[in-house]
């Protein structure tokens, strides 16, 4: 059975640092001992979808996201 004990947010910063939100009432009891668990894997693409495009690099797109 699988149980969803926290969503990730999305990166920031430098490093790729996420915020985590919690969705357990007991953390202690979920996180602690070092780990254990591990993150669900990317559900496979669908047969009509695009392929992912690379990350851009450089300035001049105003940082709306469009091209």
């Amino acid at each position: 059975m699988k149980v969803t004990v926290a969503r990730i947010g999305r990166a920031h910063g430098l490093r790729g640092e996420v915020s985590v939100e919690l969705r357990t009432d007991i953390p202690e009891r979920r996180f602690g001992g070092g780990g254990g668990g591990g993150a669900a894997p990317p559900p496979p693409p669908h047969p009509g979808d695009p392929p992912p495009r690379p990350p851009r690099r450089g300035g001049g797109g105003g940082g709306r996201g469009d091209d």
